[in-house]
């Protein structure tokens, strides 16, 4: 089947190693400490280290279970994954970004090189500009994976999953201009097809781990939807 550009499209590839594992009743999250598309490092810090991201992966079921046995604490591994971004049952507010893992290998090859890549496609929903050189877009996807089934005995080697997200991507502007752009090119209902990386940290007040989606490339689909100004708080 011929790939519609209209298609929705989430899909997260990492490289990196593992330097913690967390088992909790209902999943477990792998944190990675992973490089940028390939170049190990990003700038360094003030001590002379590098800064790296770390990324939380969480599994569920099956893959929460086995995956602690089969990898450690140290191991370079390959993660497939999806955006998903959760809102608070209970208030239907705090939304935060989670990568929802869908499968994990072993890198074999010394020599490969760290990645951190997301691909992601979907219609805005809304767009905020935080100030003149950075704007949020929240875009929604509802895609389908199949998923390696690892169940004994089945009859079906893969199961087919649905996944629902409506993500806020983070945009820089460092010659400004980003204001004007929430109402003039990325309106609500425009298509907009994306690649950029996962950044994530651990708060140091906190102790909390966060992360999000920032955009490095951004094409808009189709036609830039109108907005009626009348109706937006300036």
């Amino acid at each position: 089947m011929a790939n519609n550009m209209f298609d929705f499209h989430n899909e997260v590839h990492l490289r990196g190693k593992i330097f913690d594992i967390v088992e909790k009743k209902y999943y477990t999250d792998f944190f990675l400490s992973c490089g940028n598309n390939g170049r190990e490092y990003r700038f360094k810090k003030r001590n002379g280290q590098y800064s790296r991201d770390t990324i939380n992966v969480r599994f569920f079921k099956t893959e929460a279970k086995t995956y602690p046995k089969q990898f450690k604490i140290g191991d370079r591994v390959t993660v497939t994954a999806v955006l998903q971004n959760i809102v608070d049952r209970h208030t239907q507010r705090g939304k935060h970004l989670e990568v929802w893992g869908l499968n994990m290998m072993s890198v074999a090859d010394d020599k490969a090189k760290d990645l951190n890549n997301v691909q992601y496609r979907g219609r805005i929903v809304s767009a905020k500009a935080i100030n003149d050189n950075y704007i949020i877009i929240n875009v929604k996807t509802v895609t389908k994976k199949k998923i390696k089934n690892t169940r004994e005995n089945t009859k079906f080697p893969f199961i087919e999953k649905e996944f629902v997200s409506s993500t806020a991507t983070g945009m820089r502007f460092p010659n400004g201009g980003a204001k004007d752009l929430v109402y003039t090119k990325y309106t609500p209902g425009t298509w907009v097809d994306m690649t950029g990386t996962v950044q994530g940290r651990k708060n140091a007040k906190t102790g909390k781990h966060t992360q999000r989606f920032v955009a490095e490339k951004v094409n808009i689909i189709g036609e830039v939807q109108k907005i009626d100004l009348r109706n937006q708080k300036i």
